[in-house]
């Protein structure tokens, strides 16, 4: 091998790192949590938003849902 090899390697690790720390500080999608189920308004862990999944895919059901009701027109 000529080396190169090694030189690829040693990027693609390099990357690797950079994708790991970028993935591990990103803010995920959606709302804050509150240490309250935003469905059920249970008590929950620190950076915990629901209680479990059904209550995260309700929480986003009703909330496609609102995002596609029909909006009353502000008075003027």
């Amino acid at each position: 091998m000529d080396g190169k090899g090694d030189i690829i390697d040693q990027g693609n690790e390099a990357a690797e790192i950079f994708r790991k720390s970028a993935l591990s500080q990103r803010k995920p999608d959606g709302p804050e949590a509150t240490g309250h189920c935003l469905n059920c308004d249970a008590h929950l862990a620190p950076k915990q938003r629901w209680c479990d999944v059904h209550c995260r895919d309700d929480y986003e059901k009703q909330q496609r849902a609102a995002a596609m009701a029909p909006r009353e027109p502000d008075p003027e």
